[in-house]
């Protein structure tokens, strides 16, 4: 999950964007409160929750395609989720699961869009395969960035110029 952040933060830092982590190294223990704080104090534009899939005990992970899926709360988090999806879609070789209503924390109590990102299953061998393979994290980071920057142009109360 670490890995995926830094490597979306370094392409939005490479076109000017400005990110924050709500951590910055794998040891490091950010509780869910602490990590929607963290946005309230920085005035964040959007709200993104990085994660890779599991399944809870006696659900049989063969049983339908697993893929990747997009958790949203709020109302304003639907188009940013949309995004996601769409982009996921275009450029990552794995099912869709949709996008979904959901009421985890981090994307309930936030007042900027939010969506949490379940990017794959690391319980799938293939997919865990995937998971590690820097091509595969690239190709995520930039399925995110270009989602990110189709939903802010749409959204943000000030225009984005576009990328030169």
């Amino acid at each position: 999950n670490l890995s995926l952040a830094q490597r979306v933060r370094d392409r939005l830092l490479s076109e000017k964007a400005s990110v924050i982590l709500t951590r910055e190294t794998a040891s490091e223990v950010v509780p869910l409160t602490r990590r929607t704080e963290i946005a309230f104090e920085n005035k964040a534009d959007v709200f993104l929750s990085l994660h890779f899939n599991a399944f809870p005990p006696g659900i049989d992970p063969l049983a339908e395609p697993r893929g990747f899926s997009m958790f949203h709360h709020q109302p304003q988090s639907v188009e940013l989720s949309r995004e996601l999806q769409l982009s996921y879609r275009d450029r990552i070789p794995l099912p869709s699961n949709g996008m979904r209503f959901a009421d985890f924390h981090v994307i309930r109590m936030t007042e900027m869009p939010s969506v949490l990102l379940e990017s794959a299953f690391i319980m799938l061998p293939e997919q865990e395969a995937l998971i590690v393979d820097p091509k595969f994290q690239n190709k995520l980071s930039q399925a995110i960035v270009e989602a990110l920057w189709r939903f802010l142009r749409k959204n943000l109360r000030e225009p984005l110029k576009e990328k030169p």
